[in-house]
């Protein structure tokens, strides 16, 4: 009898897990077909509610960014939805449909939120959580009835992708992503886990910009969020572990999951459109010591063309390649390799060290013409230990960087200025010393090549040239890091290998 018991007990419980899991995993789409056309903008959302109840799914949004507080006394939330009020917060500058795109996003760090006085007055644009079971998370320090909240967040999709989102909400809540609406419903779904609609949506490669909007006139007012499992798997979404305006800019910028891989060396990231510029013109820890060919690589058929093509390898005979010089091995050989580029395109390069002024935009122009060149430079970056660093490239046009071997960059865009960032990029660094390789075609007009690491990094490392002038006192300066690495650079080479596994 007891083992009759404890079988059946076993049984119900598994089948209580499978249901539970099958449940969690997938829910019914009862909206395809999107993003809506302009006519249908206010209509409501078609077919019957679902009444599910998500309380179990553990994918539920809750870090956002947007208006630090609500609109207030929005007259209803009836009256209210029909309105912009992006449009009349900022007077014109903004949208719905603008703001959910990333030239929008960017624009809230110099574009405030305006409201009159009576509707909560002006807002800054900041990083909040909300607790998603709390059925009165919209209720920030202000009335809890006719309100409207916004908020905001970044989906970077591996790939283009279908996916399906799935709100919660009290009362009136419209999406947009990318510009386009994709739900439209003014009717509450009876819990903050609860929801009507499963909407399938469509997600681009990189990233997505979501504006969610609920308006609430009283009672309960919450706004949730969550997609289907298939998707928080494969996409990274932003606010993640940002606080504030400045640092979820620095993550919504973000490239990480390198380095590149063999389909992908001579990609652009994405997005990668001016809206991502960011001026870090105030940043005091820009490297303007380098060391590399005492000059630049002529005449190169614009840097369309040369940007594929490997010029340490042509000017070394094939003993180096842009990857083994961005070693610890093939650093060491240029203490007896020059390049060798030929009369057309620069001649032969000995190696040295330089400096670079971070502010000029013509910093890569070195004593021969300033349009159809390529720019190489290289450091030493000692680290304490094995760490994950991010760095800021600047460059105009196309950057291509190394370090231990493996390619971290590649754009073909130009930055904007000398000190303007398009991406902030991940990258792992290990103890001891790593070798960063860093080139930069151009064609015409500016033409720079600047770099920073963040904070953290920089006052943990020493980066090497220092006090070096020239070739020899650079591999002075570095030697304590050589004698330290095993014999025939086990080191990196290893590190190199293992990161291609």
């Amino acid at each position: 009898m007891y083992q009759f018991t404890l079988a059946t007990a076993i049984i119900f419980a598994l089948v209580l897990s499978i249901s539970s899991l099958a449940f969690a995993q997938k829910h019914k789409v009862n909206i395809k077909g999107g993003p809506l056309k302009e006519k249908d903008w206010l209509a409501e959302a078609p077919g019957a509610e679902l009444g599910e109840d998500h309380s179990n799914v553990k994918t539920w949004i809750s870090k956002w960014y947007g208006p630090e507080g609500n609109y207030e006394n929005n007259g209803s939330f009836q009256v209210s939805s029909k309105r912009d009020l992006i449009d009349e917060g900022t007077k014109g500058k903004l949208t719905e449909p603008k703001l959910s795109t990333v030239e929008g996003l960017k624009l809230t760090q110099t574009v405030k939120m305006a409201w009159d006085k009576k509707n909560g007055g002006t807002r800054e644009w900041t990083v909040f959580e909300l607790e998603v079971a709390n059925d009165n998370n919209m209720n920030r320090d202000g009335p809890g009835d006719n309100i409207d909240t916004y908020v905001m967040c970044v989906i970077d999709a591996p790939k283009d992708m279908t996916s399906v989102m799935s709100p919660a909400h009290d009362d009136y809540a419209q999406i947009w992503i990318n510009g386009d609406k994709w739900y439209n419903d003014a009717t509450w779904t009876g819990g903050a886990k609860k929801v009507h609609y499963n909407i399938e949506v469509k997600l681009t490669k990189g990233a997505n910009v979501l504006l969610y909007r609920v308006g609430e006139s009283g009672g309960a007012a919450y706004i949730n969020l969550h997609f289907d499992a298939a998707t928080h798997k494969a996409v990274k979404i932003y606010p993640d572990k940002a606080k504030d305006q400045k640092s979820f800019f620095d993550e919504a910028n973000a490239i990480s999951g390198g380095p590149l891989g063999e389909d992908a060396l001579l990609e652009d990231p994405e997005p990668n459109a001016d809206g991502l510029r960011q001026d870090d013109s105030a940043v005091e820890t820009w490297i303007s010591k380098w060391y590399g060919p005492e000059g630049n690589y002529e005449n190169n058929g614009t840097f369309q063309v040369s940007g594929s093509m490997d010029f340490i390898e042509e000017g070394s005979g094939g003993k180096l390649t842009q990857a083994s010089l961005s070693m610890l091995e093939g650093l060491l050989m240029t203490k007896d390799i020059d390049m060798e580029w030929g009369d057309d395109h620069g001649g032969t390069r000995a190696w040295t060290v330089f400096e670079l002024d971070v502010a000029d935009d013509n910093n890569m122009n070195r004593g021969g013409p300033a349009d159809n060149i390529d720019t190489y430079v290289m450091c030493v970056i000692d680290s304490p230990n094995d760490m994950t660093a991010v760095m800021s490239p600047a460059h105009d046009d196309w950057a291509q960087i190394w370090i231990n071997g493996e390619k971290w960059y590649n754009n073909t865009r130009w930055t904007g200025a000398a000190r303007t960032i398009l991406h902030t990029v991940e990258v792992e660094l290990q103890k001891g010393a790593n070798v960063l390789l860093y080139r930069c075609g151009e064609s015409g007009g500016a033409a720079y090549l600047n770099l920073h690491f963040d904070d953290a990094t920089h006052n943990a490392v020493t980066i090497y040239p220092q006090d070096a002038t020239d070739k020899q006192s650079f591999f002075d300066e570095i030697q304590p890091l050589v004698v330290s690495v095993e014999p025939t650079g086990k080191l990196t080479t290893t590190w190199a290998d293992i990161k291609r596994q």
